[in-house]
């Protein structure tokens, strides 16, 4: 099983967004962004670092299967101040 940029234990950017709309954004404001990709406030929602990390206790790994995961990197200052969070 491969994974491409997974956010494996959560989106800080998600977390800040749920807990402070007023500083950085409500995300029903983005819903339009999301149902481009093909999701829904719902399922963003789910990939808050708590509910991550209630997904990892109970999903455990399966002794036949191979596990990889890919990710991308930029340098900090070729992002926005909002996604440097996740650092």
């Amino acid at each position: 099983m491969t994974t491409l940029c997974t956010p494996h234990h959560g989106l800080t950017l998600v977390d800040k967004a749920k807990n402070f709309p007023n500083v950085y954004g409500d995300l029903t404001h983005s819903e339009k962004a999301f149902e481009a990709l093909g999701m829904s406030i719902m399922n963003v929602a789910e990939f808050t670092s708590k509910n991550m990390k209630a997904f990892n206790e109970v999903a455990s790994d399966a002794a036949e299967i191979d596990y990889y995961s890919f990710g991308a990197k930029r340098r900090e200052f070729q992002l926005s101040e909002l996604l440097r969070a996740n650092f």
